[in-house]
């Protein structure tokens, strides 16, 4: 970029110059008569004008193609680094692409392995409840047949009934486990 603007900064130094020459050699004298030597001057001065616009045309377009090769240049090297930092940013938007998939899948692997955990646990919590809930459902059937069957019978030995209701709660005892843990689903 710092040639262009050298390149075009002779260019227009060198075009300046030469006009400034033209607008000198320009100038003209009211000469009353010409001698020789003035017309030998005068017709240099032609062919030194002649040869400064050849020369200047020369320059200006060598100064085009300069300008043109600099240009193709310049456009060159841009889509070279575009192309370099295009890369780059797509390699750099893969990886982090990548790592975001692999911690998605990690934190998807954690929760599914939290989540049986807690099914577990969830699992052993209703099976302990079931079985203190099924305790106490034993020990309250024993106390209210026990209970009912002392005001009914009166006269029988509660001892004796206590044995009784015992021993025929824990033969059926399998059976009424069933039945509760039915209803308690």
């Amino acid at each position: 970029m710092d040639l262009i603007i050298l390149v075009v900064g002779v260019f227009l130094a060198v075009v300046a110059v030469i006009f400034g020459l033209l607008i000198l050699v320009d100038k003209k004298e009211k000469p009353e008569q010409k001698s020789t030597a003035e017309l030998t001057s005068a017709k240099a001065k032609q062919e030194f004008d002649a040869l400064l616009v050849k020369q200047t045309a020369g320059l200006e377009k060598s100064l085009q193609n300069n300008a043109d090769k600099i240009s193709k240049t310049f456009i060159s090297s841009l889509e070279q680094v575009t192309k370099k930092q295009l890369d780059e940013f797509s390699s750099a938007t893969q990886t982090i692409l990548k790592q975001t998939v692999a911690d998605l899948q990690a934190t998807a692997k954690e929760n599914t392995e939290a989540t049986k955990l807690a099914h577990s646990e969830l699992h052993a919590l209703t099976e302990s409840a079931k079985q203190e809930v099924i305790k106490k459902v034993d020990t309250q059937v024993a106390e209210i047949m026990i209970g009912y069957m002392a005001d009914i019978a009166g006269n029988l030995d509660y001892q004796q009934q206590k044995d009784y209701l015992f021993s025929s709660l824990e033969a059926n005892k399998d059976a009424l486990k069933k039945d509760i843990e039915a209803s308690v689903k």
